[in-house]
This record gives C-alpha cells, structure tokens and sequence, in this order.
C-alpha cells in the first residue's frame, strides 16, 4: 500500500487500482471530475470482482482526462483477470508515463510482478519496430483501441498472433506470426507509401465542324442563255428624232 502525503496523494483501492484526488491540472475542471467519478466506479466494480466493467470505466476516464493512472489501473484489472499480456502493456506504458514518484514506482513493482507471471508461462517477449514514425500495431487478442505505439515490447502468448499495422496515407501491413518458444524476438516493419492516384489526361480538343461541302452549280446550256439584245433602246441609247 502506497501512503498518503500532501495533497498530491493516492488513494489506494483493497485491489489497489488508483484514484487520484489531489492532481491540480489545466485541463477544464469538469473533465477531470468526470474523469474522477469514473475512476472511483471503476474502483467499486473493480472491488467487487466485476473487472472487465472496471476497464471499461478506467478507459472511459482515459478519454476524458488522460493520466499515467489509469494504466496502472487498467493493468491491474487485467491482471485480476488473469491476461497477462494486457496487464503488462498497460503497466509498462503507466510506468514510461508517469513523473517518478509514488505511481511510477508502484507501476514498476507491479510490472515486476506480472514479468515473473509471464516469465513462468507460455508467452514471449517481443519488440516491435515499425517505420515510419506514428504507425500503429493492433495486436490479435487485445481490445481494438488498445493499439501498440512502437518501438515498444509486449509480451504475447504462445501460438499463432497477428500484427496488422497502419497509418495513414500507407498501405496496411497484416502479418502472422508464429511464436513456438519463449525466446525473444524483433519484428520490424515497414510501410509502404499508397501511390497518389493519376491525374485524368486533359481532354483532346474538340475539332471545329466545318459546312458540309457544296459542289458548284452548273452553268446552264449554251441554247438557253440570254443572247443581248440588238435593240438600242435595250442598251439604253434613245434613237434620233426623225
């Protein structure tokens, strides 16, 4: 059990799930109130032996007002739970999150205690590397938001697993893996750029349409011409007085 000092303490749980109550924060208080409220109903359920209720409210309280804690108590509801891969990659990152102090250090004694868990079991430790920067592993067997940020080592059961790895703007990477002993291992993945998609060709240019030819009329015959006339008046001369 941690004790109690100054306003920044923690209280303890039976289970030993944390609730925060002194945290002093920018965010807008009422977040942090929601996020407290959920905390000590995770606690209640957590208590009495409703765990995966308890996540779902430690998770909810995540989203509204993200602290280092909630890992350790999602961690150790998984644990409770007897998944110990999940209750490591929850313990492991509250312990990266964490200020040193009270939490960090019970994270680290109760990460220690789920490596010893782990270390007796059918599971192996695996690093995760993936390119580029911001990519993100789902991992088969656990919860679809709780996406590995590598690098990073998990821990994952013996057997067939899949790592289906994306970001945005690459295409995905979907592997199975097949983990036959405890040793450790390196998976090391890259992305590959999604080609933009091709400009459309510019459209040809439209032909200008021209009239339909007309071939010339013929002259009319030779017999049926209009001959001039030999009269003077015809050509516009008047004829002398007589």
């Amino acid at each position: 059990m941690l004790a109690a000092s100054g306003p920044r303490a923690l209280a303890i749980g039976i289970l030993g799930i944390l609730v925060n109550t002194g945290r002093v924060s920018a965010e807008p208080a009422d977040a942090k109130r929601q996020a407290d409220a959920l905390t000590r109903d995770g606690n209640r359920l957590g208590m009495a032996g409703h765990y995966a209720e308890a996540i779902e409210r430690f998770k909810a309280a995540e989203a509204r007002f993200p602290r280092a804690e909630h890992d350790c108590n999602i961690g150790l509801a998984y644990r409770r739970l007897g998944r110990a891969a999940q209750a490591f990659f929850f313990l492991d990152r509250c312990r990266s999150r964490a200020a040193a102090g009270e939490v960090q250090a019970w994270a680290q004694l109760n990460l220690n205690t789920t490596l010893r868990l782990l270390r007796r079991g059918q599971f192996a430790p695996i690093e995760i590397l993936a390119e580029p920067p911001g990519a993100m592993v789902q991992i088969s067997g656990f919860a679809p938001d709780e996406l590995v940020v590598p690098p990073r080592v998990i821990w994952l059961p013996l057997g067939h697993q899949t790592l289906t790895t994306t970001l945005e703007g690459h295409a995905p990477d979907v592997r199975v893996m097949q983990i036959a002993s405890a040793e450790s291992r390196r998976v090391h993945i890259v992305l590959q750029l999604v080609p933009a998609p091709a400009a459309p060709a510019p459209a040809a240019p439209k032909e200008a349409i021209s009239p339909p030819f007309r071939a010339p009329e013929p002259a009319p015959p030779a017999s049926v011409r209009a001959e001039p006339s030999a009269s003077p008046l015809a050509a516009g001369v008047r004829p002398a007085p007589a």
